[in-house]
């Protein structure tokens, strides 16, 4: 058969010019039916090294989104527009033993600040009453920032028990998180003796120990209700010839039995083919539990009639007869503001909901979080 082929090929070069790629092509085009324009993968190494990315993982998820299109384009040059791939990636969630803090600052809470941040008592007896006021007070600082917070401390196993305390803390992906502190006598336990001659710092003849070290000191000082998936970053001083002694942070996961390095994490992502490139879907998927329609129509009983509402809550759909679009909207909008209530403006979610019309079934809507911070729909 590939003998006739070429015969037909290059006598057809009397009339028009035969393109070589055209039957590879051809060929691809059968292996994705037109029923899998919309499929699923997962990067192998050999995606990787397409991008010139190494370790199998992007940096963040942000090179990812830079560095998939390049990647899709290379396997699947043929794919029309409107083809969509969803994409299952590894990123690094920290730099681990790479990371220099940036700056390094200090503050004191002061009286008003406390009562600002809704403190009334003036003091804090939780690790999450200073992530509060940090998020409150300092939203917006220069990203792996380390701020040492100097606050009253409430202790409430002793009684009337108040203290100063510091502490240090760093902004990370735009939010405040507690850090663990090595301490002298931490190095001291590991062979740096801080009453001796020994390096009180890490060293990159270190850098394998660290996560091993650093699974010790949390284990022994940091013990708390910890939960399986907990990170908890740890402050160091590391030191190398090229940038001299500087502050580190590496990112600690709890497995349950133990705290080990963040090293990778995994995020699925959809593209869609849009001219000549690939652009990715950013939206979050969410489909409505049976919970959800109760939670509607009980905490926000007026969002529709009294019938509608009561429909909702007995049968947990939204009848159309019922319910109009806008309503529904309304609805939906309400219960995305308390299931994701630190989503930013121009945030989209495909949500997926049960209607009744004549019949039961499902559809989705594309809401987006407006600057008056409500839902509408998405151009």
């Amino acid at each position: 058969m590939k003998k006739v082929f070429y015969i037909i090929c290059s006598l057809a070069l009397t009339f028009t010019a035969c393109d070589p790629m055209e039957d590879v092509y051809e060929e691809l085009d059968a292996q994705v039916k037109p029923s899998d324009r919309a499929f699923a993968i997962t990067l192998t190494d050999a995606d990787y090294k397409i991008a010139k990315i190494n370790n199998q993982q992007f940096a963040s998820q942000e090179e990812a989104y830079e560095t998939v299109p390049t990647i899709l384009n290379s396997k699947y040059p043929h794919l029309e527009v409107g083809t969509a791939v969803t994409v299952t990636f590894n990123y690094s969630h920290f730099p681990s033993n790479n990371f220099t803090v940036t700056e390094v600052s200090e503050h004191t809470v002061t009286e008003d600040e406390y009562v600002a941040a809704g403190f009334t008592y003036k003091n804090f007896d939780t690790t999450d009453d200073m992530i509060t006021f940090l998020n409150t007070t300092f939203p917006k600082r220069e990203e792996n920032e380390v701020m040492y917070l100097t606050y009253t401390w409430y202790n409430s196993s002793a009684y009337s028990s108040r203290q100063t305390v510091t502490s240090p803390f760093i902004y990370v992906n735009g939010e405040w998180n507690k850090v663990y502190e090595v301490t002298e006598e931490d190095y001291a336990t590991v062979g740096m003796n801080p009453d001796g001659n020994t390096r009180r710092n890490f060293s990159s003849y270190d850098t394998d120990n660290l996560p091993y070290y650093f699974n010790r000191f949390l284990g022994e000082n940091a013990k708390g209700a910890d939960q399986v998936g907990d990170i908890h970053y740890v402050l160091y001083k590391y030191y190398s010839s090229s940038t001299g002694l500087v502050q580190r942070v590496m990112a600690m996961r709890y497995n349950g039995n133990g705290w080990a390095q963040v090293a990778t994490e995994e995020a699925t992502v959809q593209f869609a083919k849009e001219g000549n490139t690939w652009v990715p879907d950013l939206r979050i998927q969410y489909t409505l539990l049976s919970a959800d329609y109760t939670w509607i129509a009980d905490e926000h009983p007026n969002v529709a009639d009294a019938a509608a509402v009561a429909s909702l809550k007995r049968y947990r759909n939204f009848d159309t007869s019922m319910w109009s679009s806008e309503a529904i909207v309304k609805a939906l909008g309400t219960l995305l503001k308390a299931k994701f209530p630190d989503a930013e403006v121009g945030q989209k979610f495909n949500v997926t909901y049960v209607f009744y019309s004549g019949a039961t079934g499902t559809t989705s809507i594309t809401l987006e979080l407006n600057e008056s911070g409500n839902y509408q729909l998405a151009e």
